[in-house]
């Protein structure tokens, strides 16, 4: 039988009434020659409001060969977002983010002998024919854009799921993060009268 063990961290924000953006920062890990890496789970609690926008950030990130490579990250439902699926770049100690509100497309940038460094872009589904071996990935097909991720509730376990297909290459991702951006909630509707004050009663005058 084999065991996958999980790399995991909780992190917990409340601000309140408020727009805000809540960052999950985790630690990184070697991507392995051949096979899964160690699934890599954040515990997210504390996001009230509405949520706009979530992203990806690999900071760090080295590997020579990513066409080898998927990456897919799910949310506390199970619901999962291919991040990539075998892009032909390469990365030197890049810092990548994934965002639906970035205006670069990740697999038109990520081409044949480029070294990708640095920037924002959106999640692309490169090919989406290759299935994690883990039994407890989420299975093919995943969704193409990151905000799929948030139509349910944020709070709880996300999992970012990496598997190297071919053996020879490995790499390194120094450390990721989860980010969860809010905004302000519908205000509710004032009717320019003072609310009474507490040991008050409001009355109409009869007339």
């Amino acid at each position: 039988m084999i065991k996958y063990a999980l790399s995991l961290i909780l992190v917990t924000f409340a601000p309140l009434g408020q727009a805000a953006i809540f960052t999950f920062p985790q630690p990184g890990f070697d991507l392995p020659p051949q096979g899964p890496a160690n699934p890599s789970i954040v515990y997210v609690e504390g996001v009230t409001g509405p949520v706009k926008n979530v992203s990806v950030k690999f900071t760090g990130l080295t590997h020579g060969y990513a066409s080898e490579t998927m990456i897919a990250i799910s949310n506390p439902n199970g619901w999962a977002t291919l991040i990539w699926d075998g892009p032909q770049c390469k990365f030197n100690n890049s810092n990548i983010q994934f965002t639906d509100l970035a205006t670069s497309i990740f697999e038109t940038a990520c081409r044949s002998g480029i070294v990708l460094l640095n920037g924002d872009y959106k999640s692309a589904n490169n090919t989406g024919l290759r299935r994690f071996t883990i039994p407890i990935a989420p299975i093919i097909p995943l969704y193409k854009t990151m905000n799929e991720l948030i139509l349910s509730d944020v709070n709880g376990r996300w999992i970012l799921w990496v598997e190297d297909f071919v053996s020879g290459d490995g790499g390194r991702l120094v450390s990721w993060d989860l980010i969860i951006e809010t905004e302000d909630p519908t205000p509710l509707p004032d009717d320019g009268e003072p609310d009474a004050e507490e040991g008050e009663e409001e009355f109409e005058p009869e007339s």
